[in-house]
């Protein structure tokens, strides 16, 4: 029996075609076999249905990926059944035979492919080049399928992005082959809980929920909110609780701005301090770090950010590269001391570029500035230093509260 068309036999493009070819192939195909051109043909309306099935698996990077990596399973598998097959059909031969555990040239020149790729990979994510390191990460696993760290290389990726279904997907496609991994464990738990997930799904659920397949089998599983459990009361008031911090830690930035409305007093003398914040006085600096660090601890403990080293230090697998870099984040934090703006902007055009964007950073970045412009526009001796300057001790203050209040961040 004939085994059944790969989607990229139905559509006619190779293994290796980019994404842009395939579309293109798509187009082609799908004008020639839509039912409108070919009203009343069955077989242009079969043929159209397999067509568009094998674009949408092939389209997008996370399905190709995973359509990859089961195919090369089965493809494992079939050539070991032939092999198998062949050494009970063919007699052992009688002169010299090559070494036990001697790969073919093929076959070793594709591992040594994949642990390359698989290191270009890490090094990317750890100089903060997700795209780069996402698609070395797909490479690897269409060479070799069950390679546990580049599907965690992808699920960091995700995470960093904010893409919380795919990071789990990923992790838990990790897990599945490498059970053991608690680093991955960890990171699975924490994206989930950041999906609004009250639990995270555990190594043996991985293993064996909702499953019918033979274990080495491991098609992505797809997750859901769990059913309530006993654990709602206590879910219930850490929400009463992180409301309360809310409402105390927000309230007092705006009182905090109020009183500098109030009683800001006046510039200090001329001298007195740099030249470029020659006009602020003591009451206006301190408003700018104790609102940065309030603001920072608030919503980090009320759960509006994440951590700070899922945002600036970007843990992960990669962390075991062979090379050190230091973390795009950390480097943000030293640039916003000689200029907030100039590390704002940055951190936009690095973003644009990586597909970068997180909803944390967004939220820290408009919150400093919007206590920056309160500030600078109720601070009458020096509004255009405040609006100026005002943003680096904001956004450092704004890291250290940050820190802070990942130590009572309600798991």
């Amino acid at each position: 029996m004939p085994s059944p068309r790969s989607a990229y036999d139905i559509l006619g493009v190779p293994k290796t075609a980019t994404t842009e070819e395939i579309k293109r192939k798509y187009r082609e195909l799908a004008r020639k076999y839509h039912p409108d051109v070919n009203p009343g043909n069955a077989s242009a309306a079969q043929q159209f249905s397999q067509i568009t099935q094998a674009y949408k698996t092939l389209s997008d990077s996370e399905s190709r990926a995973t359509y990859d990596a089961e195919q090369a399973l089965q493809e494992r598998r079939a050539a070991q059944a032939t092999a198998r097959a062949q050494a009970r059909q063919t007699p052992p031969p009688t002169g010299n035979r090559p070494p036990t555990g001697q790969g073919s040239p093929t076959s070793n020149s594709r591992v040594a492919e994949a642990a390359r790729l698989l290191t270009e990979a890490r090094n990317a994510f750890q100089r903060g080049r997700f795209l780069e390191a996402r698609s070395f990460a797909e490479q690897v696993i269409r060479i070799t399928a069950r390679n546990a760290e580049a599907y965690e290389i992808l699920g960091d990726v995700y995470r960093i992005q904010g893409k919380n279904e795919q990071a789990m997907n990923m992790y838990s496609m990790a897990l599945q082959i490498n059970p053991r991994n608690y680093s991955v464990m960890q990171r699975l738990e924490r994206v989930a809980q950041s999906a609004g997930m009250s639990s995270a799904p555990t190594a043996d659920r991985i293993f064996f929920s909702n499953r019918t397949e033979p274990r080495d089998t491991y098609a992505s599983p797809r997750y859901s909110s769990p059913a309530p459990t006993s654990g709602t009361t206590s879910t219930e008031k850490r929400g009463i609780g992180r409301l309360l911090v809310g409402f105390i830690g927000y309230a007092g930035v705006f009182l905090l701005v109020l009183f500098v409305a109030l009683f800001h007093g006046d510039a200090p003398p001329k001298g007195a301090m740099l030249p470029f914040v020659s006009q602020w006085n003591a009451t206006i600096l301190a408003a700018l770090a104790i609102s940065g660090a309030v603001l920072g601890a608030t919503m980090t403990i009320t759960g509006a950010i994440r951590r700070v080293e899922d945002e600036l230090i970007l843990g992960g697998a990669s962390g075991t590269g062979s090379r050190s870099y230091i973390p795009l984040g950390l480097l943000m934090v030293v640039v916003s001391v000689f200029s907030f703006y100039i590390a704002a902007i940055g951190y936009g055009i690095y973003a644009a570029t990586q597909d970068a964007f997180t909803k944390s950073l967004q939220r820290v970045y408009g919150v400093v500035v919007a206590v920056v412009l309160a500030l600078s526009a109720v601070y009458t001796p020096g509004h255009l230093q405040v609006l100026l300057w005002g943003g680096n001790v904001v956004f450092l203050a704004f890291v250290i509260g940050w820190l802070l209040g990942d130590f009572f961040r309600a798991e």
